[in-house]
């Protein structure tokens, strides 16, 4: 009898100790409209030639001159609450300055610039840091073509600029707004 009591007396102390307390502090409402693609890429790979810049323009200059390109879309169309969409840019950003670093090529890379882009749509002077939407554009109301219009320049992030490979590589993401 006083061994079952000890082991009830046990038993007992060992689910008082192991209760959890468990409250609820707050409520996660998520919420949201799953769409149909509005558009389709004319093309999904798009090259941007900034050729070749002498080191010492950027003597007088923060950026080299700016070069335009632009992403194809194809058969768009808006509605259900869709009418615009725009793009972001990602990629390699070291530094943290929102600007697209120069690929690494073994130390034949030029030193002290990096790839900044600009939202056409607002203007050429208009940076576009790299992980922020553009401003978009609007899509038809009939099925259509659009293009997103885009600049990219070298821009001096070092105190010196040194000659060298320049090459660069972001990957974009389309949102429907």
């Amino acid at each position: 009898m006083k061994t079952n009591i000890v082991a009830l007396s046990t038993l007992i102390t060992s689910l008082l100790l192991q209760t959890q307390v468990i409250a609820a502090d707050g409520q996660l409402n998520i919420t949201g409209t799953l769409v149909e693609a509005s558009c389709e890429l004319a093309t999904e790979n798009i090259s941007v030639a900034l050729g070749s810049i002498g080191a010492d323009v950027f003597d007088a200059s923060l950026y080299s001159p700016k070069e335009q390109f632009t992403i194809k879309l194809q058969n768009c169309i808006g509605g259900d609450g869709i009418a615009k969409v725009a793009a972001t840019f990602t990629g390699s950003d070291a530094d943290g300055d929102n600007v697209l670093d120069i690929a690494t090529l073994g130390g034949s890379e030029a030193g002290g610039v990096a790839i900044e882009f600009f939202d056409a749509a607002v203007g050429v002077d208009e940076v576009l840091p790299l992980g922020q939407q553009s401003s978009g554009v609007l899509l038809p109301t009939t099925l259509g073509d659009v293009e997103l219009d885009f600049y990219a320049a070298y821009k001096k992030v070092g105190s010196s600029v040194t000659a060298g490979l320049a090459n660069g590589s972001a990957n974009f993401e389309l949102t429907y707004l």
